[in-house]
């Protein structure tokens, strides 16, 4: 049972990384005046 609880807590680090990864790149594309979302038709 000891190695799912160290695998949970990895899984969830690099999930945080990604997460915040995300939001800095959505974060730099906004602030580059991107337009973000589904296209509009």
């Amino acid at each position: 049972m000891g190695k799912h609880t160290e695998m949970d807590k990895d899984a969830e680090f690099i999930r945080e990384l990604i997460v915040e990864g995300t939001k800095e790149g959505l974060d730099t594309a906004r602030a580059a005046g991107k337009r973000l979302g589904p296209l509009q038709r």
